[in-house]
């Protein structure tokens, strides 16, 4: 919502639902990269003794987009509700970097 305030692109709410919930399993996908590199040089595994097989991968990937979808709606709701300007307006009020 900054780079949206700053830069005028007027991102419609449902733009910032699919962001949200793509952003998610991109990091998710990216820390799944980084265990399947990690764990050979270190001859142990990142995850924990469950990493046995791909279910765990894909179990991680499911849940992380569950939790995504239900961030996304909650601020889509919260959006559609408020308005992004009123909840920009509201976290810059209530940060410390932006004294009145």
């Amino acid at each position: 919502m900054f780079i949206d305030k700053v830069w005028n692109y007027h991102l419609d709410a449902l733009f910032i639902w699919h962001f949200t919930v793509t952003f998610g399993m991109i990091m998710e996908y990216l820390r799944e990269i980084y265990e399947f590199a990690v764990d050979p040089f270190f001859g142990g595994s990142l995850a924990g003794p469950m990493q046995a097989n791909n279910a765990d991968i894909i179990s991680d990937m499911i849940f992380v987009f569950i939790s995504g979808v239900i961030v996304a709606l909650i601020f889509y709701r919260n959006v559609k509700e408020y308005g992004k300007e009123n909840i920009m307006r509201e976290i810059v009020n209530e940060s410390p970097f932006f004294p009145e």
